[in-house]
């Protein structure tokens, strides 16, 4: 639960960074702004996941990293922010 509640965090966090940023453009600039979600999901096998000699335990570990990628573009200048998050 601690690391959605992070995860939760970061994404509101994020949004509200670009939120900011957006409101602070005056009305009259013009600018093509491009929003993309990103959700990588990964599954991994260890067949001796705590490295032990004695007691090998296979496990699969569930990767899931989620991420936003912005693109913002004027006429004068071009502003790209990609973040991914990751954890297990």
């Amino acid at each position: 639960m601690f690391r959605v509640h992070c995860l939760l965090e970061k994404i509101v966090y994020c949004a509200g960074v670009l939120v900011f940023f957006w409101a602070l453009q005056p009305s009259y600039v013009w600018a093509k702004v491009h929003i993309e979600p990103k959700l990588i999901l990964a599954e991994e096998c260890s067949d001796n996941f705590f490295r032990s000699e004695i007691d090998e335990l296979a496990v699969w570990v569930t990767q899931v990293s989620p991420g936003l990628e912005v693109e913002v573009v004027t006429d004068r200048s071009r502003l790209e922010v990609d973040y991914l998050f990751s954890y297990f």
